[in-house]
């Protein structure tokens, strides 16, 4: 099978018991378990891969369906589309030769400021403009609030002498 395809359904593996797919000789404990946890709650994906988690996924459970095996005609209750990751105004892509190295971003600010940065500069769903000014505001921002609470800490607390 294509790799998409195989993809397009790896979902339905995970409600099967750690992925031990056998629609054959246990059909009935299948249709149990996937009937319990089909259709996903919440499923999380970028855009590059639109086509791949809606339109695929979304006719793979139907061929399951109606085969017998899952009830469901939809895979996902709620669907969250990532943004993209934008850098010198285009979509940042090894073949592109726009990454940020994570490894460079790590040894440089720490994992945390990387994270930071992610988070706040955009909503989930709506793309994110990489700005190294940016990522110096989060270093900046989490070096202070760091060096405060380490101030904090350090103020000595006078502890009463026993009588």
């Amino acid at each position: 099978m294509d790799t998409f395809m195989d993809s397009s359904w790896y979902f339905v593996a995970y409600c099967l018991g750690r992925g031990n797919i056998d629609f054959i000789d246990k059909l009935e404990d299948n249709k149990k378990e996937l009937s319990y946890w089909m259709p996903v709650d919440q499923y999380i994906g970028g855009l590059s891969m639109l086509y791949f988690t809606c339109f695929i996924p979304g006719s793979s459970p139907r061929v399951i369906r109606d085969l017998g095996i899952i009830s469901c005609s939809e895979p996902f209750k709620n669907l969250l589309t990532q943004g993209m990751v934008i850098k010198d105004g285009a979509k940042m892509s090894k073949s592109k030769g726009n990454v940020v190295d994570p490894d460079y971003l790590i040894e440089r600010y720490g994992s945390d400021t990387s994270r930071l940065f992610s988070l706040f500069a955009a909503p989930p769903e709506k793309d994110l403009e990489w700005s190294d000014k940016g990522v110096d505001g989060a270093y900046r921002f989490l070096k202070q609030d760091m060096e405060s609470c380490i101030s904090y800490a350090e103020v000595p607390q006078r502890v009463p002498q026993g009588r």
